[in-house]
């Protein structure tokens, strides 16, 4: 099971592969960006459980350990559990329902999934201060809403 570290250590690889794809593919992959924001968040709440010793093996037991409901010392606040868990919901959207084909929806889900970890990783980062590197996602936020802007601008 991997410990604190290693689950750090991984969200900042998935941060590092979702920073490329904003950069080299900017309006391309909005599957890919958004899933890959979820496991970022994910890999923030492990470290956390980590942190406290506890190493669940479903997304169902990892939500009771995290419940601001809960009492126990591993929960999370509300902001950080209900962003966490419509980033959960989105990712699996982007994933598998491709509902949202018109040009625009996978676009929002991301600028919606990446705000939410934007949430999530302000939040860890007050509870452990210096464990995370500086990513400032509001830039690719700021390059996916312009691109959107040209693309709609066009279309009109």
């Amino acid at each position: 099971m991997a410990d604190f570290s290693e689950h750090i250590h991984q969200f900042e690889h998935n941060i590092k592969a979702l920073c490329g794809l904003c950069v080299n593919s900017p309006d391309l992959f909005w599957d890919w960006k958004t899933t890959i924001s979820f496991y970022s968040a994910l890999h923030l709440i492990r470290a956390h459980l980590a942190h406290h010793g506890e190493h669940p093996l479903t997304h169902t037991r990892l939500s009771v350990l995290v419940s601001p409901a809960n009492g126990r010392k591993t929960k999370i606040t509300e902001a950080v559990y209900l962003a966490y868990d419509k980033l959960r919901m989105d990712s699996e959207k982007a994933r598998y329902l491709k509902l949202a084909q018109h040009i625009g929806g996978q676009e929002i889900r991301f600028i919606n999934g990446i705000t939410r970890l934007e949430t999530i990783m302000q939040e860890f980062g007050k509870v452990y201060p210096g464990y995370l590197s500086s990513f400032d996602l509001h830039h690719y936020k700021e390059i996916t809403n312009s691109h959107l802007y040209i693309i709609y601008k066009q279309q009109a």
